[in-house]
């Protein structure tokens, strides 16, 4: 998929197909790294909007994610932003760092 513009997005921020894989990949990271900081348990469904913010190359780069987690059986909006570092030795729970995550949607019409 090429890259697309939305008028919702973020300044200065690259738009990544909803569908792409490293995308999934990351908002996987944020709900399990959210259930283990709050004793939760998300299920991850999909990431349906994705941005990527590339930061000067010593810093790596912020993905603003917009995903769905189930909560109690039932489809929930959430807003993530991960900053992911760049560094090749380390492991992901090095690099990968969970910087916001809440709940989106009617209840909060300007976080999304």
């Amino acid at each position: 998929m090429g890259q697309r513009q939305s008028s919702d997005q973020p300044a200065d921020a690259k738009w990544m197909a909803m569908n792409a894989l490293e995308m999934q990949v990351v908002g996987k990271f944020a709900v399990q790294l959210q259930n283990e900081k709050h004793g939760r348990n998300l299920q991850f469904q999909e990431v349906y909007k994705a941005w990527d913010m590339i930061l000067d190359p010593d810093s790596g780069n912020l993905y603003l994610l917009h995903l769905i987690a189930l909560r109690d059986n039932m489809e929930v909006k959430y807003g993530a932003i991960v900053w992911v570092q760049p560094d090749q030795h380390r492991n992901i729970t090095e690099t990968w760092k969970l910087v916001s995550f809440r709940e989106v949607g009617p209840d909060n019409p300007t976080q999304e």
